[in-house]
Formats: C-alpha cells, structure tokens, sequence
C-alpha cells in the first residue's frame, strides 16, 4: 500500500498561520508599549500644566490684591484700617475699619475683590490652608524698614508650581527646588495691627529672596502631614 504524503500547500498555510500569529502578538505589544508611554508622558503634562496653573493663578491674586490695597490706600484708607474680613474664613474682623466697609478688600465698597480658594491640585493635606492668608508679623530682608511688611501668604505643596513661580518672577532656583527658608509667620491673622515676628531672608537660601516682593520657598520648618515639604508663596502687599 503506498503512502500518502503531506500536502506541501496545507503545510506553507499553517506556517503563515503562525507567523501571523507572531506578527500580530508583537505588533500588539509594541501598541500596548506606545499607549503605556503616551499615558505616562501625557500624565506628566497634565501635571505640569496644573502647576503651571496654579503657579500663575497665585500670581495673579497676588497682583490684584495688592492693586487692591494700594487702591484703598490712595482713597484715604490707613494701612491699620484696611480689613481683610468676609463670610468665607473667619478671624479677620478689624476694629479700626470704617462701618461703610470702604476700607474691605473684599467688599463691593471698598476694593471689590472676590476672596479665591486655593487650586485643588496644589492643597495640602493638613487643613486650614484652603485661602491665603493675609497677614503683618514678618520682616523681609530689603522690602522697607526692619518692621513688619503686610503679605500674603499661600501654603501648598507642589514644588513644581512653587519653581515654575520663581522662574516667572525672576528668583533662581537651586539644583531644581525652590530655596529654602524658615518661613514667614502664618499667624496672627492681620487684623489692623502688625506684631513682630521672624525675618524672612536671613537664613537658608534666603539671599535667593532679596529685593524680591514676591516668591516662593521651601519650608526648612514644617512639612505636611505625610512628610511632603511645604511650599509657600508669599506677596508683600505694604512693604513698611
């Protein structure tokens, strides 16, 4: 009895078979790799362009609220008057305020100013730092007098947003983090009166900060509760 053979045309199907089979199990990993870095990449993005938000979003309120208190200074308004108080965080009720509320910055008649939550992305974990703070208990190194300058004063902890920050106002950041510094004072509230405090630019990288109105440090002091730095940025609004 003779033997049958293998046909050769079914053996060259199944070998194209198989090579399609590794074809395609490559090409689908080479996808899942382009998709996995285009992920990571677009990640890193969307992360610095939050940072580059917020970095220009804190700026900017910095500006409008010290355009607002010059305003109100020019309209008559003594720097112990100008009032800080409104429904959203309470502790900034000014005794020495005019009734007609033309010394409030964030009243209709006075400086007209919204007051404007922290962006959520830079938060930090801790409580309490959700708005600026706005207070007169920090000298800062060449801003006036060896007195108390009134500042601004924003807590978060994104070092990204705090160096892109200093890139825009001109303060040279060290080996890709903000200089550090023991910080400006965080309390007391402003209330119409300065108190004295520490002096912000003698000590770590504070040299970084002088003759500069506004900027952001890293905290050499206090850091969050998970261990992450601090990052503060700080606008003198009257330098005394």
């Amino acid at each position: 009895m003779k033997k049958q053979g293998i046909n050769p045309s079914l053996e060259r199907q199944k070998g194209s078979a198989i090579v399609w089979i590794l074809l395609m199990i490559a090409l689908f990993a080479a996808l899942n790799y382009a998709v996995s870095q285009g992920s990571r990449t677009n990640g890193d993005k969307i992360s610095r362009e939050n940072a580059k938000l917020a970095a220009n979003d804190i700026l900017n309120y910095g500006r409008t609220i010290r355009e607002a208190v010059q305003t109100l200074q020019i309209n008559g308004c003594d720097d112990t008057e100008i009032s800080f108080d409104q429904v959203a965080v309470t502790g900034y009720l000014n005794s020495n305020a005019p009734p007609d509320n033309s010394c409030h910055v964030f009243h209709p008649n006075g400086g007209g100013v919204r007051l404007q939550e922290i962006e959520d992305s830079i938060q930090t974990i801790v409580s309490g730092n959700e708005y600026p703070r706005f207070l007169g208990s920090t000298t800062f190194t060449n801003a006036g007098s060896t007195d108390a300058e009134l500042y601004l004063h924003v807590r978060s902890r994104s070092q990204q947003a705090c160096t892109i920050y200093n890139d825009k106002v001109g303060i040279t950041n060290i080996s890709d983090d903000a200089p550090t510094e023991n910080g400006a004072e965080t309390t007391p509230l402003f209330v119409g009166a300065y108190s004295s405090g520490d002096v912000f630019g003698d000590d770590g990288g504070g040299a970084s900060f002088s003759n500069f109105q506004t900027g952001c440090y890293k905290d050499a002091n206090e850091t969050d509760t998970d261990g992450t730095a601090f990052y503060d940025f700080y606008q003198i609004l009257i330098a005394r």
